[in-house]
């Protein structure tokens, strides 16, 4: 009785030169395709985070200055400088830095005067010079601020408000449009999806003609060398499978049937570890249910690819040395006035995993490559089955046609003899 295992079966795949010189070729092509990728599309998603940085800085800058008129601190900040004024100053060695308050509070402290005098400073390198010790000997400006204006106190958490509620109405709107603007635009452009096992997975979706869509090149030169790609990359997976799909039907549907046809063998043994054990996987380590990992497997084998469900481009967060937290991030964000020490350890700093959990994960991550391979191979098999089947009834019901004639011809010449 023959052994109806799967091993033999893919022992006498991979033995054929053929088929592991296609696979070997195709691994590199998608290998070159990525690389090319990460070229192409890395340099380009790093500047956008830059300058997506760039951008948010001002934006948080620009907020922190709304709030600082709004809840009328340069008021406060105007009593402080009378109250310095009438203690005398800072000496006679920072007269010229003294001076730039004393002009700012003759004009009530008022937004637009504070920005004639910032320009005044930095055109004049003495006046600066001058105001970088004042700076330096106060340990930073908060610490100058501090000593020279006592009518504002040390923590922001600690101020005494008077605000209409017109002026608070018109803050809690402008929070929530800076909070989700800031936040969506760090989101967009500061994902870091261009590195080479991405790019890798990428390659490997636009060959099988899956295309998730959750990563795309931005670049016109991306796009440009996608479209050469998918020349070479579909015909050629396309070649692989119709390969590997033909000494599959000579080596596994074509033996002699034993107790169990080689058909079941070969359609249950793919269901068990094409579909249910990959499901079990994907639920543990994408930390989906059941189900979504079932939906995730049926609509990438079936290459529809909705692109709703994929795999995470990260280990899971239990794997993480420090984690993201994204609520203090979005605080962080949105908040014109930060905590004292927030500097030190700021929320928004990204995730960061141990290397051994990297490594892992991209191995992993190609691991589900070639499950998606031999997914595409197995329901490829399963419709030559079809396909042979239909063309065996076919033919048996032609054969059957043609004895039914070849009777009734024998038994009508045989009556017209009689």
């Amino acid at each position: 009785m023959e052994e109806n295992t799967l091993w033999p079966v893919v022992e006498k795949i991979f033995i054929i030169p053929r088929t592991i010189r296609l696979l070997g070729a195709y691994i590199l092509v998608l290998f070159i395709g990525s690389i090319v990728f990460v070229k192409l599309e890395q340099p380009a998603e790093q500047n956008r985070c830059s300058l997506a940085q760039e951008q948010l800085g001002e934006k948080v800058a620009a907020f922190g200055d709304s709030y600082f008129y709004k809840l009328s601190l340069n008021k406060k900040m105007c009593k402080g400088i009378r109250k310095m004024k009438e203690q005398g100053g800072l000496g006679s060695q920072f007269a010229k830095s003294s001076s730039l308050f004393y002009s700012w509070e003759s004009e009530n402290c008022s937004k637009e005067s504070y920005e004639l005098i910032v320009n005044q400073l930095m055109s004049n390198p003495e006046l600066e010079e001058n105001f970088f010790q004042l700076v330096e000997k106060y340990i930073g400006i908060r610490r100058l601020i501090i000593y020279l204006l006592t009518q504002i106190t040390e923590r922001f958490n600690e101020e005494t408000l008077e605000i209409s509620g017109a002026t608070f109405r018109a803050l809690m709107e402008e929070s929530a449009s800076v909070a989700i603007d800031n936040y969506v635009t760090a989101k967009n452009h500061c994902q870091n999806q261009w590195n080479l096992h991405s790019s890798f997975f990428f390659a490997g979706t636009v060959a099988t003609t899956i295309g998730y869509g959750h990563m795309v090149p931005q670049t016109a030169e991306g796009r440009s060398f996608l479209m050469i790609f998918m020349l070479f990359g579909i015909p050629f997976f396309a070649m692989l499978t119709q390969s590997i799909s033909s000494e599959i039907n000579i080596h596994v549907l074509q033996r002699k049937k034993g107790i169990i046809s080689p058909s079941c063998d070969y359609i249950f043994g793919g269901i068990v570890f094409i579909i249910l054990v990959p499901v079990y996987i994907f639920s543990r380590i994408e930390e989906w249910t059941l189900f979504e990992a079932l939906y995730f497997s049926l609509v990438t084998l079936s290459t529809i690819g909705f692109g709703d469900i994929v795999p995470r481009e990260d280990p899971p967060s239990s794997y993480a040395i420090y984690k993201k937290n994204e609520t203090r991030c979005l605080n962080h964000l949105v908040n014109p006035m930060p905590a004292q020490h927030s500097y030190l350890n700021n929320p928004c700093d990204e995730t960061v995993f141990a290397e051994n959990a990297e490594l892992y994960f991209d191995i992993y991550r190609v691991c589900i490559f070639f499950w998606i391979i031999c997914g595409l191979v197995w329901l490829g098999g399963i419709i030559k089955l079809i396909c042979n089947k239909l063309a065996e009834d076919v033919s048996s019901r032609s054969t059957k046609t043609e004895f039914t004639v070849a009777n009734n011809s024998i038994r009508n010449k045989i009556c017209t003899e009689i």
